[in-house]
């Protein structure tokens, strides 16, 4: 009876450790073409920008670097060549009227603008996951709520509300700050629609409910089985 035992467990396969997190979502957003897509333009950008000084050194211009040779003054400072001044030095052309190489000022304008996107977009989805999670896995109630709160956020005018600040805010408080700070914080209601629809749709699967049933509380189950599983659509939708 002993060997028997001994033969069985022997020939027993062996465990397989669940997968982690981080190789869950790997693992889905490799799944999800749209989402790997989305997530190699957000890389590319970001290359991009912390690239500025090395590419602008390859180009040998500078962004800050007034040419007055290269627009014509008695044409309103048009600048000189085709298409806007295109040439081998100048990969974009020059701007109108300073001449400034318009590469340089691109690679580093996309500095403050992703910058900004960054901010806003981390903000929004930070944001949306809390409430569309909330809306998801609290009561009738709770999820009434928020459905309205979100309504009333999805007719706030944010350009509006962003230009109203700037003249109000002191200058002294960085721009770009304000600027990603209003954008993320009334942007977030669709991705916490998005969220709210999947988690809903999720919490009828029987992994969700195996979960509930080993008596794991609400953001347990949203953490470690919810969120895995909302990361592909939501990076969708931010890179939007």
């Amino acid at each position: 009876m002993s060997e028997a035992l001994l033969v069985q467990e022997a020939g027993a396969a062996p465990a397989v450790a669940p997968a982690s997190g981080a190789r869950l979502f790997l693992r889905r957003l490799r799944a999800q073409r749209a989402a790997s897509a989305a997530a190699l333009v957000v890389l590319l950008l970001v290359l991009v920008a912390l690239a500025a000084p090395l590419l602008t050194a390859l180009a040998g211009q500078d962004p800050n670097t007034y040419h007055p040779d290269l627009v014509d003054s008695a044409a309103g400072g048009v600048p000189i060549g085709s298409f806007g001044g295109i040439s081998g030095e100048h990969w974009l052309g020059v701007e109108p009227q300073t001449g400034r190489d318009l590469f340089a000022r691109v690679v580093y304008g996309a500095r403050v603008s992703l910058g900004v996107a960054l901010v806003a977009t981390v903000l929004q989805i930070a944001l949306g996951l809390v409430i569309g999670l909330a809306a998801a896995l609290g009561s009738r109630g709770v999820d009434q709520l928020l459905g309205r709160i979100t309504d009333i956020n999805v007719a706030l005018p944010v350009m509006v509300i962003a230009l109203a600040l700037l003249a109000i805010v002191p200058e002294s408080f960085p721009r770009p700050v304000l600027i990603a700070l209003v954008i993320g914080g009334i942007g977030w209601s669709g991705t916490s629609k998005i969220v709210r629809a999947q988690a809903l749709a999720l919490k009828s699967l029987d992994f969700v409910a195996a979960a509930r049933l080993s008596g794991r509380g609400k953001w347990s189950i949203a953490r470690r089985e919810l969120l895995p599983s909302l990361a592909a659509p939501v990076i969708t939708y931010a890179a939007l």
